[in-house]
């Protein structure tokens, strides 16, 4: 049972994930007038700093996960993507929920949130407060 939630624990933390580097990509079709030329887009997902400047992003969890897996896979996009996750601890449960729902309301949620994927996440609407990445040709990365 152990290894079976933290197979699901470790798959929705990279579809998280995978949100994540879709929300912070860029638009391949508009091009700066300081383009040197040079389009390596394709050739390697990694990259200097240059290629890929120091982002933080903010994830929300709560605090009875196991997140040992999931901070070792952010400790890997660090490296390899410069993107830096800090976690942020809310209770579980009802008190969990309810400051999920005010931080949607009043737009001060996190930039990545962990929750429930069944009725508890249709309460929170969303189609208002979440963005489907789903068939995006950034998913390439992954």
């Amino acid at each position: 049972m152990k290894r079976l939630t933290f197979k699901n624990l470790l798959f929705s933390f990279m579809v998280l994930l995978l949100l994540l580097l879709a929300a912070c990509g860029g638009d391949d079709e508009d091009t700066s007038s300081s383009d040197t030329g040079n389009d390596n887009s394709g050739d390697t997902a990694e990259g200097t700093e240059e290629e890929n400047p120091e982002t933080t992003l903010t994830f929300l969890i709560d605090n009875q996960t196991v997140t040992d897996g999931i901070e070792a896979v952010a400790a890997d996009i660090e490296e390899k993507f410069n993107i830096k996750t800090e976690f942020e601890l809310r209770p579980g449960g009802t008190e969990g929920d309810n400051i999920v729902k005010t931080r949607l309301a009043t737009g001060e949620m996190t930039d990545l949130m962990w929750y429930n994927s069944g009725s508890l996440f249709k309460a929170l609407n969303p189609s208002e407060y979440f963005m489907d990445l789903s068939g995006g040709k950034h998913l390439w990365i992954v």
